[in-house]
Parts: structure tokens; C-alpha cells; sequence
């Protein structure tokens, strides 16, 4: 099992800070913190860990951070309401969901160009 010697939240408990706290497991301490846009929902990482990628609810956009460096690189727009976001496993695609437009952004992740949008599935 991998264990993970870092953690990375949205600072969700105080929604003006537009935050990801970056935590280390080990003394459970606050090591850094990357401010983001607004209200930050979903994090993930690449598959190499390389590019967090936070989606940012009331800017309908996701924030790129380059995880060595701990700043924004580069920011892109996605559907409404941007909530939980992941990368295939090959790292090549994002896939953002979007709760007030019920859709799914997916985003080459090379040149960070959005490739379609397309309905959620839905559970009735």
C-alpha cells in the first residue's frame, strides 16, 4: 500500500479564502496553502502527480497548480457550477462535472482545450 505524505483539501470551511490547504500527513500540520479561484469544490492530481487541478465553483472555471512550485499556471473555463473533477488514468483527460448545467466537460489536458460537453448521466 502507498501512502500518501501529503493531502490536498478546498478550504470549504471559510468560503471568502478561494484555498487548497496542502497538509502533511505525517505532523497533520498546514505546510502550504494555493489560492485559487472562487469557492474551490473538487481537487485532483494528474497521474504523476505533477498538476492539481481544482474546480472553482463561482468562477465556472478550473484552476491548473503545478504541485512543485504550489502556483497557478493556468486557469480554463468549464460548465456551471463546476463540482467534481478527474483524470483518466493515462493523465490525457479531464473530466469536469457540472451540476447547474447537468453536464460533463472533458478537457484534452496537453493543451488544455475543452474536447465537448456532454449530458450527465441521469438515475431516476
Amino acid at each position: 500500500m502507498i501512502e500518501a505524505k501529503t493531502v490536498y483539501f478546498e478550504n470549504i470551511g471559510s468560503e471568502n479564502t478561494d484555498e487548497v490547504l496542502v497538509v502533511n500527513t505525517v505532523s497533520r500540520q498546514v505546510v502550504d496553502k494555493v489560492t485559487v479561484g472562487k469557492h474551490p469544490f473538487g481537487v485532483t492530481l494528474s497521474p504523476d502527480e505533477r498538476r492539481m487541478y481544482v474546480s472553482n465553483r463561482w468562477d465556472d472555471n478550473v484552476s491548473v497548480v503545478d504541485t512543485d512550485s504550489m502556483k497557478v499556471t493556468q486557469t480554463f473555463p468549464v460548465g456551471d457550477d463546476p463540482h467534481g473533477l478527474v483524470t483518466d488514468v493515462t493523465g490525457n483527460h479531464l473530466y469536469v462535472t457540472n451540476l447547474s448545467t447537468d453536464d460533463i466537460s472533458v478537457i484534452e489536458t496537453k493543451g488544455l482545450s475543452p474536447m465537448m460537453n456532454g449530458n450527465a448521466p441521469q438515475r431516476y
